[in-house]
């Protein structure tokens, strides 16, 4: 997003090439997200919290017609908003525990214990 609105619009390879690389990060953030969720939530909750989870996605679906239309007003002004909300998500991913190697929660007083301990990557 922000690449793309730093390019030129004269710049038609430039854009393209930016537009092809927001598309391929936010597709591969989609699909690590579908992969991660059901880790951070317990057995017994685990359904919904991937529900709760997606329907957060679809609302954000819902409103990103709303956030295109910005552009009518200002070319880069979508794109800087779905930059800041990307940010936003990977600075919060960012404190969420590390899963890998490890024995996941089964109940919700095993996942309070687990929060409890696990230290966010980027916080060791």
């Amino acid at each position: 997003g922000i690449l793309y609105a730093l390019v030129p619009a004269e710049s038609e390879w430039l854009v393209l090439a930016a537009a092809l690389v927001g598309r391929a990060t936010i597709t591969g953030a989609y699909y690590i997200s579908l992969q991660y969720c059901p880790e951070v939530f317990p057995t017994v909750v685990r359904g919904q919290g991937v529900a709760l989870a997606e329907t957060l996605g679809g609302v954000a679906i819902f409103l990103s017609p709303s956030i295109v239309y910005l552009g009518e007003w200002q070319r880069k002004a979508p794109l800087l908003v779905f930059a800041g909300l990307s940010g936003m998500g990977g600075v919060a991913t960012l404190l969420l525990p590390e899963t890998g190697g490890v024995v996941l929660p089964q109940t919700l007083q095993q996942a309070e214990l687990f929060f409890r301990q696990a230290h966010p990557p980027c916080c060791r």
